[in-house]
């Protein structure tokens, strides 16, 4: 196909310039060990591999049989990643009712995205909050994704204390509930609404109509050049709390179609129209921010999005 010869280009570029990179090309039908050790499985997939360590990327571009745009940067990316003697490890709360993270097959579980994260070259682990989070600042970053029970507050204690010292960490929360959580938020002028997001055109594709589509993402450097429509099962919005709060930034938001039910009492009877109190789409469903005390933040109003079920929809996992 097209895309050899045009990664074989830039490839071939790599091994010029260093030669510490050394490149082969393997039919994985003639060599099914090393496709097998490798966790090939499909064509013109890329393995970056040192030592032990491999990271794997697919860079084929369907719509004009090469390679993705991006194919240089990702590379790139790998290399680097790979030649860090320290790897950043995400660390998933537990404790409250999470999701499972070694659960392939549930479809709630977080199995595949856990997966994923493995072969972009992160350690994954799972954490109990106990008075304090003493994890590595700059090598960390911590996930609290969906917890059913009300977390206590020394338990919001610590991880403020982890955010105010430059800790990175990502939120991701379900409709309805988690208030310690929707105040602790508000703290960083991240405003979390008591709502349900209902997009009436997402039933075209299957999602059904609490399953918005967002196919449109604000200007953003991690958003830039990314053209795949995702899917938010069961989501509620997630938007800078100010004008003021220029330093939180939306990166997803619903369609013109959506809007934002604030009756929630009616949504449990299975009735949800648009009235006057709710919000009329595009609305925004997650952001990000770069805080004061140094560290990253991401928030999500949904967790499905995330989940074995849906992580493979178009662009979800690459999002």
């Amino acid at each position: 196909g097209l895309d050899r010869k045009e990664f074989l280009t830039l490839a071939n570029q790599y091994e010029k310039y260093s030669e510490k990179v050394k490149l082969t090309m393997i039919d994985p039908d003639k060599s099914p060990g090393l496709a097998t050790q490798y966790g090939i499985t499909e064509y013109s997939t890329v393995v970056v591999a040192r030592d032990q360590d491999s990271l794997k990327l697919n860079i084929s571009d369907p719509l004009s049989e090469g390679i993705v745009n991006t194919a240089e940067n990702e590379l790139t990316n790998a290399i680097i990643k790979l030649s860090k003697e320290s790897k950043k490890t995400l660390y998933f709360l537990i404790g409250h009712g999470e999701r499972d993270t070694k659960d392939v097959s549930d479809v709630s579980g977080f199995g595949q995205l856990v997966n994923a994260v493995r072969d972009e070259g992160y350690e994954v682990s799972e954490i109990l909050v106990k008075q304090n989070l003493d994890l590595p600042k700059y090598e960390s970053v911590l996930v609290v994704a969906g917890p059913q029970k009300t977390l206590l507050d020394t338990e919001i204690s610590a991880i403020k204390n982890f955010i105010d010292e430059g800790g990175n960490i990502i939120f991701m929360l379900e409709p309805q509930g988690q208030k310690e959580l929707v105040n602790l938020l508000l703290s960083y002028d991240i405003k979390i609404g008591n709502n349900i997001v209902i997009d009436p055109s997402s039933k075209l594709v299957g999602g059904g109509d609490v399953a918005p589509i967002v196919a449109q993402y604000p200007p953003h450097k991690i958003t830039s050049g990314f053209n795949f429509a995702t899917l938010f099962p069961f989501v509620r919005t997630v938007e800078p709390a100010s004008s003021e709060a220029s330093n939180i930034q939306s990166i997803a938001a619903t369609s013109e179609y959506s809007w934002a039910e604030t009756n929630l009492a009616l949504f449990e009877q299975g009735k949800a129209d648009f009235e006057s109190g709710d919000r009329r789409g595009p609305v925004s469903v997650a952001v990000v921010g770069q805080l004061a005390e140094g560290g990253k933040i991401a928030v999500f109003g949904s967790v499905d999005f995330s989940s074995n079920r849906f992580l493979l929809f178009s662009g979800n996992k690459d999002y």
